[in-house]
């Protein structure tokens, strides 16, 4: 899911489907999402920000409560809350930007195995393409998806499908989230 929608400058600019609502239910109680530059080895990890704010692990969905967005000095000022330690430039001529760490969906408690068992099939999307294209106000997307179609005795790959919808309507409908 693309949670840039969480980042201060998006919401300062009323181009963000979350400005308003922290401290509301945005999703499903299953869903934590957090943003971790602390991880080690990886990609996104660091010790400060380019503005030289320690970086530090974020809960931006707390079991489906937005708990906060992602700041970089100057958003941090203007909304009067604390820097998160995201003010990220692009190249060394851009200004700094909120901009996430390493966003992680938290594990849940499902497992692919027992959804499979429990639905008699399933599809298992392992990519999807175009996740950059969702409409950051109404949480419109249309993206390209390919994953396995998992049945009694079987798996077999499926490639080219479309899922469409709205990113708050999906958050909220999600039932469980797996444990890998």
């Amino acid at each position: 899911a693309d949670i840039a929608v969480q980042m201060a400058d998006a919401v300062l600019k009323g181009k963000s489907l979350y400005a308003g609502k922290a401290g509301t239910r945005q999703a499903s109680g299953a869903v934590t999402v957090v943003d971790d530059p602390t991880l080690p080895g990886a990609a996104g990890s660091a010790p400060c920000d380019d503005e030289g704010q320690p970086t530090r692990r974020k809960v931006l969905l707390d079991a489906g409560v937005l708990a906060g967005f992602l700041h970089s000095l100057e958003t941090a000022h203007r909304m009067g809350e604390r820097p998160t330690g995201n003010g990220f430039r692009r190249d060394h001529e851009s200004t700094p930007l909120p901009r996430p760490g390493n966003l992680v969906l938290a594990p849940g408690s499902g497992s692919v195995g027992r959804w499979a068992a429990a639905a008699g099939t399933i599809a298992l999307v392992d990519d999807i393409l175009g996740a950059h294209t969702m409409n950051p106000v109404s949480g419109d997307f249309s993206v390209g998806a390919s994953g396995r179609i998992l049945g009694p005795g079987a798996a077999r790959p499926f490639r080219g499908a479309t899922i469409a919808g709205n990113l708050a309507d999906l958050f909220r409908s999600i039932a469980e989230v797996g444990d890998d």
